[in-house]
C-alpha cells in the first residue's frame, strides 16, 4: 500500500513540476551557487564547448550578410 502511495505521490509531483517548470527553473537558477554549478556543468560538455567556440570565433552559425 505504501509503495502504491509513493508511486502516486511521485506521479503527482512530476505532473506539478511539469505544469510549473519555468517557475521551478527560475527558483532553482535564482540561487547563485546552483546557477554556477549548472552553468559550469553544462559548459564542461564537449559538444557544447565545440558549438560555443564555433559560434564565438567563426562569426556564428548564421552566414554574415554584407550590405
Amino acid at each position: 500500500m505504501s509503495r502504491l502511495l509513493s508511486i502516486i505521490l511521485l506521479a503527482l509531483g512530476g505532473y506539478w513540476i511539469l505544469q510549473n517548470r519555468f517557475r521551478v527553473l527560475n527558483a532553482i537558477l535564482g540561487m547563485r551557487f546552483l546557477r554556477r554549478f549548472f552553468v559550469s556543468s553544462f559548459l564542461s560538455l564537449p559538444f557544447v564547448q565545440n558549438k560555443l567556440m564555433k559560434a564565438v570565433f567563426s562569426g556564428g552559425p548564421r552566414s554574415q550578410s554584407h550590405y
